[in-house]
């Protein structure tokens, strides 16, 4: 079941708070004006982002701080890209290829998600829909990072504001 809302009546900080609180999993969308960007929750936490209609994305923001190379992108990329069915997220697959450095990939995510709270929590405006799911299981789900280990890579809601 969807929860949708209207960011003019509920803020986008008490929705988060809301999800946080009550522990939930799932996307949540956001949009304002021709703006994108999404979260994603697990038992709460904020595991995962995704940037401005992915203006900045993960490995952008892993090449931006020397976590990874260019080269190194390129091959994680192409090796999602060959196992389809498979298919990991790229910070897993980074780290698991030994291309990068576990706390360096996590600082990164962390840089990508707290990038998107500074967007979102400044919006007086917009939609939102949180779509509820098992985030555990990332079956068609290549914005899915608990599976790295979720602790070192979530964001607390309250630390967030």
């Amino acid at each position: 079941m969807a929860i949708t809302g209207n960011i003019s009546q509920i803020p986008i900080s008490d929705m988060i708070q809301s999800l946080s609180s009550s522990r939930r999993s799932g996307n949540l969308w956001m949009c304002c004006a021709k703006k994108e960007c999404s979260l994603v929750f697990s038992h709460g936490e904020i595991i995962s982002a995704n940037y401005l209609n992915s203006l900045v994305r993960i490995g952008q923001v892993l090449i931006r701080i020397g976590a990874i190379t260019k080269p190194e992108l390129s091959w994680a990329l192409t090796i999602q890209e060959q196992d389809i069915n498979n298919r990991k997220p790229l910070v897993l697959t980074l780290v698991e290829g030994h291309m990068a450095e576990k706390e360096a990939a996590y600082n990164g995510l962390n840089m990508l998600i707290e990038m998107t709270l500074n967007e979102v929590l400044s919006w007086i405006h917009g939609y939102y829909e949180f779509e509820e799911c098992n985030v555990d299981n990332p079956d068609g789900y290549g914005w899915h990072y608990h599976a790295v280990t979720q602790q070192d890579v979530s964001q607390n809601v309250q630390s967030a504001h």
